[in-house]
C-alpha cells in the first residue's frame, strides 16, 4: 500500500510540473492536463 502511494506521489509531482510547463505555453490545454494528473491521483486512491 505504501509503495503505490509513494509511486503515485512521484507521478503527480512529475505530471504536475509538466502540466504547468504546458499551460504556460498553451493555456487552452488545461482540461486535458488535469485528466492526466487525475489519473495519477487515482492510483493513490485505489492503489
Amino acid at each position: 500500500m505504501a509503495g503505490s502511494s509513494i509511486g503515485a506521489a512521484i507521478a503527480v509531482a512529475y505530471t504536475g510540473a509538466a502540466v504547468l510547463a504546458a499551460m504556460s505555453e498553451r493555456p487552452e490545454s488545461f482540461s486535458r492536463a488535469m485528466v492526466i494528473v487525475g489519473l495519477a491521483k487515482g492510483i493513490a486512491i485505489w492503489g
